[in-house]
């Protein structure tokens, strides 16, 4: 049993990603012959193990490791899906692995994990296993079936609310639902936060001319001020207004 991560050159969607984990299983036997009865008797335990109770069926394919090579599909929601690929060891491999093909013979399948934890599980899409989303990838560390999670970004709410003593988050926790009524199917999880009441005391504001209303600039030095710096309390004041295609001077006579 060999399990690894591969890579291969197919189109990502729902059922299929580019970069898989696989797992290679291979039996050899100290025998010349290895038939299609053992070849069938090894897929049917696999899929029991994989899927218990499901519909298999095998197609002829060609592979360039076996010899009389099968495709395996399962039914999956009224659809055939490839769950994995097998057949006899071709003797080339076993001859490149320093046994003789005369001696020797055995069985090779190929799996893709991913699909088979989907098909596991009854995961809509495949690509939802590397989800990194909490109530997507706790869902991933066991067999349980599929919950439905929406695939579209999480939408936060927060809603203030003045209660009683007597109220506490259980209670809280059941009203939302009920006033949604049919809607409540939309919540995901309630978290309340509890606030204690605190009364805020209104900032003293200093005296004199600390806090105007807009902001003083200083003069362009186009218009009627004064050239010599007057004091503070003299000099014009030239307050800042919103662009409207006038001249520097036009702004500051503003």
């Amino acid at each position: 049993m060999a399990p690894g991560h591969v890579y291969r050159r197919d189109a990502v969607d729902r059922s299929h990603v580019g970069e898989p984990h696989q797992v290679d299983l291979w039996r050899i036997r100290s025998t010349p012959n290895t038939g299609d009865e053992e070849m069938l008797g090894m897929i049917g335990r696999l899929v029991d193990a994989v899927l218990p109770g499901a519909q298999w069926k095998t197609t002829d394919v060609t592979h360039p490791y076996t010899v009389g090579g099968r495709q395996i599909d399962v039914l999956h929601e009224g659809e055939w899906l490839e769950l994995a690929e097998c057949g006899r060891i071709h003797p080339a491999v076993l001859r490149g692995s320093g046994l003789d093909p005369d001696q020797w013979s055995g069985l090779a399948l190929g799996m893709g994990l991913e699909r088979a934890l989907m098909l596991r599980k009854g995961i809509p899409d495949i690509r939802c296993l590397r989800v990194e989303d909490p109530p997507i990838a706790t869902q991933m560390l066991t067999l349980e079936p599929w919950q439905h999670v929406s695939l579209l970004p999480m939408a936060r709410r927060d809603i203030s609310v003045v209660l009683s003593a007597e109220e506490d988050e259980e209670t809280l926790g059941d009203r939302i639902p009920t006033a949604l009524g049919d809607d409540a199917d939309v919540i995901e999880s309630v978290d309340v936060s509890v606030a204690r009441r605190t009364r805020i005391r209104p900032r003293q504001r200093a005296s004199g001319s600390a806090h105007r209303a807009v902001r003083s600039i200083s003069c362009c030095g186009s218009c009627s001020a004064p050239s010599t710096a007057p004091s503070p309390r003299t000099r014009p004041t030239h307050y800042a207004t919103p662009y409207t295609g006038q001249s520097t001077k036009d702004r500051c006579r503003n």
